[in-house]
């Protein structure tokens, strides 16, 4: 039988309590990250967001009008420099309590903690994938980690999407995301974390 804690009003195993665990680890790199991003003053996030043109006498417009309103972007990233400074202590602190949407994960999978503990893994690319291969290692055991890694299916999948969008060439908007095929896909083959164990090969 799996060791089976209460923790505000949530009934959890030792392994996804870990998991939990995990998460808001990663929740408060993710709130350090945000502190440390000074440079963001000098480097607002809008000027990555400029399309730059290929034309020389274009790039050198766009170069002239940026120069010219550095100032106001200055003044735009000290702004929000300054409201992620004043959001950090509670967000900080919110990552070591538990959010009232939390539950229990019903389906004792990877989809199913996903879908649980989904307030705490709305993370990153880099990060969430990080979490995920974390979780298995928690969940399913370092072997099994070696050889079925998150971040393994994940590339996997965005081979495979790459591959169908050169194949129609044009791009669907209904392809799903990479890191949702890798995790229904890895979730089915790892199965049920308390009864299943994936074959070793």
């Amino acid at each position: 039988m799996p060791n089976i804690s209460a923790t505000r009003g949530l009934m959890l195993t030792t392994e996804e309590f870990q998991c939990l665990k995990i998460a808001q680890r990663y929740q408060r790199r993710l709130s350090w990250v945000g502190v440390l991003s000074i440079y963001r003053i000098f480097w607002p996030h809008l000027i990555n967001r400029i399309q730059w043109s290929t034309d020389w006498w274009r790039f050198f417009s766009q170069s002239l009008i940026l120069l010219v309103l550095w100032p106001v972007l200055m003044f735009i990233g000290l702004f929000e420099y300054l409201m992620v400074l004043i959001r950090f202590p509670q967000k900080f602190i919110s990552t070591f309590r538990y959010h009232s949407s939390l539950r229990s994960p019903g389906e004792k999978s990877l989809v199913g903690i996903n879908n649980a503990f989904s307030v705490l893994v709305d993370l990153p690319r880099d990060y969430y994938i990080r979490c995920m291969d974390e979780w298995i290692g928690a969940l399913y055991g370092e072997d099994v980690l070696a050889k079925k890694s998150f971040s393994l299916y994940v590339l996997q999948a965005k081979g495979r999407n790459n591959n169908a969008s050169k194949a129609e060439s044009t791009f669907n908007s209904n392809m799903r995301s990479d890191l949702v095929v890798a995790r229904q896909s890895l979730s089915v083959e790892l199965g049920h974390y308390l009864l299943d164990k994936p074959a070793k090969k």
